[in-house]
């Protein structure tokens, strides 16, 4: 600050006010609001109005920018919730399916005492694993979101 003027000195001294009924400031880095300063504080009683109210007019903006990006991160964790529920539901039914197929693969080839063609039953489970070999691959991609989500969900405090 520059060196003050006596009618500066004499105005600061005379509009200053305690620290509890200063001005609260949030500092980020320690997660709390806490007081202005004394030199903030005799720094703005000696600017001209015309800054003041620019300083409150940005103080404003920045507080309106601050709501939006709180709904902003409100809608974010609103996805992040859908898009999870989504996951765990495909996951669960595509679990149904593998385990489901396995036990069905077993009884069917386990039957001692009817005939069959090897090569049409071969057949018969190239087919089905076809679709289950894509589906394979989608529970591939389900899996990895799921890793992804939990990530999101941990930052965005829903987990």
């Amino acid at each position: 600050m520059a060196d003050l003027t006596f009618e500066q000195i004499r105005k600061i001294r005379e509009e200053r006010k305690p620290a509890e009924e200063r001005p609260a400031l949030y500092k980020s880095s320690s997660n709390r609001s806490s007081p202005i300063s004394r030199l903030l504080e005799a720094n703005f009683i000696v600017l001209e109005d015309a800054t003041k109210q620019e300083a409150v007019d940005w103080i404003n903006n920045i507080l309106d920018l601050s709501v939006e990006q709180d709904e902003r991160v409100e809608l974010a964790q609103l996805f992040i919730t859908k898009r999870k529920e989504d996951n765990d539901a495909k996951l669960a039914a595509l679990k149904d399916v593998f385990g489901g197929y396995e036990a069905f693969r077993q009884r069917f080839t386990d039957i001692d005492t009817v005939p069959y063609e090897p090569q049409e039953v071969n057949d018969f489970f190239t087919d089905i694993n076809t679709v289950l070999n894509t589906l394979g691959g989608v529970r591939s991609v389900e899996n990895h979101l799921k890793s992804i989500l939990s990530i999101l969900g941990k930052r965005a405090g829903l987990i």
